[in-house]
């Protein structure tokens, strides 16, 4: 187990120094062909379009025609990103630009836009972040010589002139005003590392947050110890139980003052390692919760369950519905496009790996998810004898 661990280590850590290799490749390619000059103002230009995306999206928008702006706003800026770095031959950064530009352009081909839709651009947002990130990283452990220009708000100077743009920090800005604000005092201890899941994650909480007019606070442990193995499972399944929360566990400030509760509503995601080297991913909200007789309606109203056969569920087992396909309490009244996906899609993320998933509930309270993942050994085995 130790030498199968060590060696997905080493190759993880190989991968990131070839990378930084190419990188760091590219920038010495560039300021040598093009300029000094040249690449730094191609910096001051990304960081940015990074601050002007990430001020669109955080945007409230309600209808249409303002989804369709943020879309149009959006698109432009990665564009913009994207040329840039074809024209500094930066594979990386215009590799995740182009990913993220298909994304919107399928959202553009769309007839109907709602705010669910723009939240899958969290991720893609961040693995932009992130390339950008490496890349001025790198600039400035190499002190790249670019012009100075005392003027740039966002630059440094280095004892022999040398200017060093600083990095865009709108991630890592976002969670300190959150740690500053006095609603979020629990968050004052930790600044989720831009590039990183915990940032992902943060963003894509406060997206949906805003888009449903909540405070949410998310706390995050352990995610940097997520084996590479379970790496998209875990951002899957925690996407979708970030959203099912925010959007339908976590009350308005009102409502929740309303009971008592503090006006703004707080998600906590742990991972660990157990005994056994298997994993555990607890996923907690104190919300609303479930409340069983909701749910048993909605899902004989959906034609997911006879009512005969609901009347004999009792309460835990009842709160399970909401794993099945098609379960939704929303309406298409609202103009959200149609859900009902999200928990379906959660169990099976958890079954694929091989791992099994549980909750439990407080009606007023809280609701509860246990993700229980087998040994990264065991889980290659099992894979193996299938394929076998």
């Amino acid at each position: 187990m130790n030498d199968i661990t060590a060696r997905v280590q080493q190759h993880r850590e190989l991968e990131d120094l070839r990378l930084h290799a190419q990188t760091q490749g590219e920038i010495l390619r560039s300021v040598l062909s093009k300029g000094g000059a040249r690449f730094g103002a191609f910096l001051q230009r990304t960081d940015a379009s990074m601050k002007a995306i990430n001020g669109v999206l955080k945007k409230p928008a309600r209808e249409t025609g303002a989804f369709r702006d943020k879309l149009e706003a959006t698109l432009e800026e990665v564009d913009r990103v994207r040329r840039d770095a074809v024209a500094l031959k930066l594979t990386g950064l215009e590799a995740a630009a182009r990913l993220m530009e298909d994304s919107l352009q399928e959202l553009r081909s769309r007839g109907a836009l709602s705010g669910s839709d723009f939240l899958p651009l969290a991720v893609k947002l961040d693995e932009l972040y992130g390339q950008f990130a490496l890349l001025r990283s790198l600039t400035s452990q190499a002190a790249a010589p670019v012009e100075p220009d005392t003027d740039a708000p966002d630059a440094r100077m280095t004892e022999n002139g040398t200017q060093i743009i600083e990095a865009p920090k709108f991630l890592a800005a976002m969670a300190q005003q959150r740690a500053a604000h006095p609603a979020a005092p629990r968050l004052a201890h930790r600044v989720a590392q831009a590039g990183s899941l915990d940032s992902t994650l943060t963003a894509l909480t406060e997206l949906v947050a805003q888009e449903h007019r909540k405070t949410v606070t998310l706390e995050c442990t352990g995610l940097q110890l997520v084996p590479p193995r379970y790496q998209a499972t875990i951002k899957n399944v925690a996407i979708q139980l970030i959203r099912n929360a925010v959007m339908h566990g976590i009350e308005t400030s009102a409502a929740r003052k309303g009971s008592g509760k503090p006006a703004h509503g707080t998600l906590h995601l742990e991972f660990k390692t157990m005994s056994d080297q298997s994993f555990e991913l607890h996923f907690q909200d104190d919300g609303c919760g479930l409340d069983p007789d909701t749910v048993r309606s909605t899902a004989v109203a959906k034609g997911l369950i006879t009512e005969e056969a609901a009347g004999r569920l009792r309460d835990r087992q009842t709160i399970k519905l909401i794993f099945k396909s098609g379960y939704t309490t929303l309406t298409s009244a609202s103009g959200e496009a149609p859900h009902g996906t999200g928990m379906s899609l959660v169990r099976r993320y958890v079954h694929e790996a091989g791992g099994k998933i549980a909750l439990a509930t407080l009606l007023g309270h809280e609701t509860r998810f246990k993700v229980t993942l087998p040994a990264v050994a065991a889980a290659a085995a099992s894979e193996d004898a299938q394929v076998a």
